[in-house]
């Protein structure tokens, strides 16, 4: 993988961190910040979660699904309330359907522009990556493998790139 990113350098990157409660993107031609087609929307895994806890809530007559027990029953695919366990393995659509309509709103966002790769990074990498290579199909996308620790270990090279200058 780092190879692959590495073969990026002379090319026009879009860089997508989707965060908790943001989706940010950096538009990077060769190796130069691009900040006139960079940018950030307030969207993320909290409003996918919301949707979730929602439909969980009215399916099971649950008052409130916190966040933490939402996500929990959406990466094992039960949860236990009240003593009962339940089945949560047709969450996957409505996550399909809520990153869907994230992405769209995100491709309205950014501006028109000639890409050679969109690199996916970020703790929602994962549940959004489907949406993003559906809505981005002619675009190279590269899902980072560990997209959480990708952005520490960016902090530090920009960091220590400063440090050198």
């Amino acid at each position: 993988m780092q190879q692959q990113i590495y073969e990026t350098k002379n090319q026009t990157n879009l860089v997508i961190d989707i965060g908790f409660n943001t989706l940010d993107w950096l538009s990077i031609k060769t190796v130069s910040i691009d900040s006139s087609h960079s940018g950030s929307i307030n969207a993320g895994v909290s409003q996918v979660l919301q949707a979730l806890s929602s439909y969980i809530s009215k399916l099971h007559g649950i008052e409130r699904l916190e966040f933490y027990d939402t996500q929990k029953a959406y990466l094992d695919g039960f949860f236990i309330y009240k003593g009962r366990k339940i089945l949560t393995n047709q969450l996957q659509s409505i996550v399909e359907n809520k990153c869907d309509d994230i992405v769209n709103r995100f491709k309205n966002n950014i501006k028109k522009y000639d890409y050679d790769n969109l690199i996916l990074t970020g703790g929602g990498a994962q549940m959004y990556a489907s949406s993003i290579h559906k809505q981005f199909k002619d675009l190279n996308v590269i899902t980072l493998a560990d997209p959480v620790f990708a952005n520490v270990l960016g902090f530090y090279c920009y960091a220590k790139n400063l440090k050198q200058a």
